[in-house]
């Protein structure tokens, strides 16, 4: 089962479209897709911008918050229309979680996150659908790994819209094992429970946190966990 751990920043999204308003920019739709409002010097224009001076209104940017679009910094409220602010926030994993996918809009906007966690599953499981086969064998590849399985399963469905592809990134974080995270934040003899601890932790007169002793017990435990697999071989 898939989860959505972020919230798209999206022009038409209410709570992204009163911010960009606020800020003195705008909100236009073109082909069916809404998108911030650049406010170009018309063509030919020369010199500094002044308050006479005409503009275009060019629907330019699908998305509402980005790195880099100084374009849109408004000098008047000393703040960008499409800003570079993210949103923050720490989430916890925990055993039951088996995989962390950070993708562009480029992936989002042809599938659903549960569409993607079942590609995932299918790359893991050396199980194939027909869709996917045919997306690993457009790649030229008869083995994929998940990050690029899923952009070529993209490519494909872009391909066959008839659009013309946009920037994909995929990045996909297996986590096969991890079971001694959860056993230590369980038990509170274990030194490595200190790294999950809300309190601040004094520092001992050598100068160092006693916390990070747990750093050893970790190493130690998946050390271990090693030697046992090699033993059974």
């Amino acid at each position: 089962m898939s989860c959505s751990l972020t919230r798209d920043h999206k022009p038409e999204s209410p709570r992204e479209k009163r911010r960009i308003e606020a800020a003195g920019g705008q909100v236009m739709n073109k082909s069916g897709v809404d998108r911030v409002v650049w406010n170009r010097p018309k063509l030919g224009h020369k010199g500094p911008i002044r308050r006479s001076t005409s503009f275009d209104q060019i629907p330019f940017l699908a998305v509402a918050r980005s790195l880099g679009d100084l374009w849109s910094f408004n000098s008047q409220l000393n703040t960008f229309i499409v800003s570079p602010e993210p949103d923050l926030k720490c989430i916890p994993i925990d055993a039951n979680d088996q995989c962390l996918l950070l993708a562009s809009d480029g992936l989002w906007n042809m599938m659903t996150t549960q569409t993607a966690v079942k590609v995932l599953q299918e790359v893991e499981e050396d199980q194939y659908s027909p869709e996917l086969l045919e997306a690993i064998f457009d790649a030229g590849s008869a083995r994929l790994s998940p990050s690029r399985a899923l952009v070529h399963f993209c490519l494909n469905r872009w391909y066959q819209s008839r659009f013309r592809a946009d920037n994909t990134t995929v990045l996909a974080v297996m986590l096969e094992d991890n079971q001694g995270i959860e056993l230590m934040k369980s038990n509170q003899n274990l030194p490595m429970n200190a790294l999950f601890s809300d309190s601040e932790e004094e520092e001992s007169d050598d100068g160092y946190d006693d916390a990070l002793d747990g750093i050893d017990f970790f190493n130690n435990f998946y050390n271990n966990k090693i030697n046992n697999e090699i033993n059974k071989g």
